[in-house]
């Protein structure tokens, strides 16, 4: 690499993986915000954890990403290659699935059981999507009972009941 040039990089030495968390040689600049490490380094944690049925590390990692509104950039594709390999793999896989299941249903109500459901209340991408569609739904959901409402009310008045 060229002076200044540098690269920050996790390995998972038990499972033969790494990720290179930021690199200036390819950004050409230095991190800008906390953002563009842990953009990188959650889903790495999130797989680690998982793999090595570290159910305490997913807690920490869960509620860091929490504490500072972070949405984990994790969707299925992501743990195919480690599907299988542990337990608590297992349960993040099923649990990202039925998120992104529930996504594609477009049902509010299997969204906001799938997010109750996800393991450690891990705050996906996926997560913040389906609360905004929720949001959505709820926002679009109230118009309309509020135009009902409009509606009955106008037919009362002018004697049409």
């Amino acid at each position: 690499p060229r002076p200044g040039a540098f690269e920050v990089t996790v390995y998972d030495v038990g499972g033969s993986r790494h990720k290179v968390v930021f690199s200036k040689y390819q950004q050409h600049r230095l991190p800008t915000k906390a953002s563009d490490i842990w953009d990188l380094l959650l889903p790495f944690l999130v797989v680690f954890a998982g793999r090595n049925n570290n159910e305490v590390l997913l807690n920490a990692v869960a509620g860091f990403a929490i504490d500072r509104s972070l949405a984990v950039n994790l969707v299925p594709a992501d743990l195919e290659p480690v599907r299988h390999a542990a337990i608590l793999i297992d349960v993040v896989s099923e649990g990202i699935d039925d998120l992104h299941e529930a996504l594609d249903s477009g049902n509010p109500h299997q969204m906001a059981e799938a997010i109750e459901a996800m393991p450690s209340n891990l705050r996906t991408v996926g997560v913040v999507q389906a609360e905004i569609c929720i949001g959505q739904f709820t926002a679009i959901e109230e118009r309309l009972e509020q135009s009902f409402e409009m509606i009955e009310s106008g037919f009362v008045t002018s004697g049409l009941e």
